[in-house]
């Protein structure tokens, strides 16, 4: 048996090079002595962890709140709320403070996976620089020769943030309730291969073992990738109709004003919109999310220390302060009222961060992005709500006419101030695969072949506007492009101008993001601009999205991701070169052969890049990241992407509040 902590630094490489936007960078220069804040807008007051007393027998320093609640008998001391081994956390400056309020903006329930970011706790987790995986929920693994065995050992004495063990069962009770289709209509995809679920059994009660039939070669990268196979048995069961009692349960179901057992259990079993729910998080949110200010405090029985004993985290609370449009995000910033953020924050707007760094005692850093393309547009190949226009949307030429049509250029000046580069949504220069044909394939301004693609199609007539008319002359060719409200409308404007230039009639769409993403699961989406993330190898391969028919927020193919989440139970089977990504994928998947998975993984990238079913426009290598001066140990540099739960994986738990 082959034993590891980490998997090897050859599986990628990242290059984080020199900053691409070197002069805001030098501009923002040593933090600014931090200047007097306003009384209101100031974080609470911290304090610095104490040194373990000698001869208290304490193992752990805790913070001042939670001293004063052993004090009052109501939580228990800090040895008996440790597990007998916790994740010692590094910090990046020096041992923090204790306290604070961390303030930050959101934009609502469906903007939740900003703080999602923040407090999850995968069972293994990406290293700061996202080349390997480390320890976190569980505290060791081992994986059998042939890849098929996958044997996780948890942390004894860990507990819930009620004070309950985290044990064996945990595991096993959420893999009770995967094989629940009552409960589980659609399977955790990580924990599935082919048509295989694999398989989970407990060894002892903090040992699990999960196997499958076949090598499964990327399990460990997907155990740090949005990965948390565990529930708080203890407070489920009581939700759970093969557990509960049936006349509590339908009490329960009336108070909720549910009427199905599986709603009321999804809503309990969710971090976000149930407080009560025992997590192994940081913070534990304390109301639901519908408030103007959202609360997370810190989570007594939390499991990591930093390298003096002081439990974690530094920062007492998080406080997320409801925002109702975008565009407020950046007000809220120069104003000097968000301690530190990265979500929702544009380099179309760095000139204002840079100007107002003083008066609002704040520095500037830029971090790394994984993203192909800043701004992209994916063509939706199973919409069906009008045919005429779906075969288009299906049509090779049609999109690569439309990519032709942009003029990306044009668009890094005016939404991305010349920062970006014009390219398709496809690897970037630093991951392994790189292609330059693949990057630059129709992204040439080239109207007048845009026209010829066109008229090639068929759709030569025009009416009297300009506008070019379907084959049977039933109209105008109408494309509606799906604009999420959570994310600049500049480019979708810019866009809407170059197609309708090129005869081809563009609507926008303006969406709030619950609405997008329900109307995307429901297949009505035509075309919808995004970021495209993850553009890495093997990172993709984690988070695929983007580049195969995942599931229903695979925005290309959101009935083929169904029937790819549901192994063909349910959905659109894919056609062609939709089916054959993912039978690469699945390739990719299972093998334990590294050079096998790079070559499966390069096959999916070329069938992207020579079908465009996304169209990439610009891409910005660095995105903005605001912090207050006195908010320390963030790091200056940090690899921002999706799946390894950036900024979770720079260690916000040991990020504190300077006090002089």
């Amino acid at each position: 048996m082959a034993t590891r902590s980490t998997i090897s630094r050859r599986q990628f490489l990242w290059i984080s090079g020199a900053s691409v936007v070197g002069v805001v960078a030098a501009a923002c220069g040593s933090p600014a002595s931090p200047a007097p804040a306003e009384p209101a807008a100031a974080p609470a007051a911290t304090s610095a962890p104490a040194a373990v007393e000698a001869g208290t027998g304490s193992r752990f320093n805790e913070a001042p709140m939670l001293r004063e609640l052993v004090n009052q008998g109501q939580l228990p001391p800090v040895d008996e709320r440790m597990p007998l081994n916790p994740l010692v956390s590094e910090v990046e400056e020096e041992i923090g403070q204790y306290g604070g309020t961390w303030r930050r903006v959101w934009l609502g329930p469906s903007d939740a996976y900003g703080m999602w970011r923040l407090r999850h706790e995968t069972l293994l987790r990406w290293s700061a620089d996202s080349t390997y995986v480390t320890p976190n929920v569980a505290e060791s693994w081992e994986v059998n020769e042939d890849g098929t065995e996958f044997t996780i050992h948890l942390r004894e004495g860990m507990r819930w943030s009620d004070g309950e063990p985290f044990t064996a069962d945990d595991m096993l009770y959420w893999y009770e309730v995967q094989l629940n289709p009552d409960l589980t209509p659609v399977k955790n995809v990580r924990m599935s291969l082919g048509d295989e679920f694999g398989k989970m059994e407990k060894v002892d009660d903090y040992t699990v073992k999960i196997s499958f039939s076949k090598s499964y070669g990327l399990f460990e990268l997907q155990m740090a990738s949005e990965f948390e196979p565990y529930l708080p048995k203890h407070y489920m069961q009581q939700f759970d109709p093969a557990h509960a009692d049936p006349a509590e349960l339908d009490a329960k179901l009336q108070e909720a004003g549910l009427d199905q057992p599986q709603q009321l259990f999804s809503l309990r079993s969710s971090w976000s919109q149930n407080p009560d729910l025992p997590v192994l998080s940081p913070w534990v949110v304390k109301a639901e999310p519908t408030v103007t200010l959202w609360p997370a405090e810190r989570n007594p029985y939390y499991w990591k220390v930093d390298e003096a004993g002081n439990q974690l985290p530094y920062i007492d609370t998080i406080m997320h302060e409801l925002l109702q449009e975008r565009e407020l995000v950046t007000l809220k910033v120069v104003a000097g009222e968000v301690d530190m953020q990265s979500r929702h924050l544009g380099v179309n707007d760095l000139p204002l961060y840079m100007e107002n760094r003083e008066k609002g005692d704040y520095r500037v850093l830029m971090w790394p992005t994984t993203q192909g393309s800043s701004y992209c547009l994916m063509f939706n190949q199973n919409y069906d709500a009008d045919p005429k226009v779906a075969e288009f949307l299906r049509n090779v030429d049609f999109r690569r006419a439309l990519s032709l049509a942009i003029n990306r250029e044009e668009m890094n000046q005016v939404v991305y101030l010349g920062l970006g580069t014009p390219r398709q949504s496809t690897l970037l220069p630093q991951s392994p695969g790189f292609n330059e044909e693949w990057a630059t394939a129709y992204t040439e301004y080239d109207p007048e072949r845009a026209n010829q693609m066109l008229d090639e199609l068929g759709l030569t007539e025009r009416d009297s506007e300009g506008f070019r008319l379907l084959p049977d002359g039933s109209g105008p060719l109408t494309i509606v492009i799906a604009h999420p409200n959570n994310i600049g409308s500049d480019p979708t404007e810019l866009v809407k101008s170059y197609w309708e230039a090129v005869g081809v009639k563009t609507v926008i769409d303006t969406q709030e993001r619950s609405v997008h993403y329900e109307k995307m699961h429901a297949n009505e989406l035509q075309v919808a601009p995004w970021g495209n993330e993850e553009m890495i190898y093997p990172l993709f391969l984690v988070y695929p999205w983007w580049v195969m028919p995942y599931g229903t927020s695979s925005r290309i193919a959101p009935l083929s991701g169904l029937w790819y989440q549901t192994n063909g139970q349910q959905g659109v089977e894919p056609e062609g070169d939709l089916r054959r990504v993912i039978e690469l994928y699945e390739q990719a998947k299972a093998t334990p052969n590294e050079e096998e998975r790079f070559q499966a993984a390069m096959e999916m990238m070329r069938i992207n890049a020579e079908n465009l079913w996304t169209v990439g426009c610009v891409a910005v290598s660095e995105t903005p990241v605001v912090v207050k001066n006195n908010f320390r140990n963030v790091p200056e540099k940090h690899l921002h992407g999706t799946v390894n739960g950036s900024p979770g994986n720079a260690r916000p738990w040991t990020w504190f509040f300077r006090q002089a």
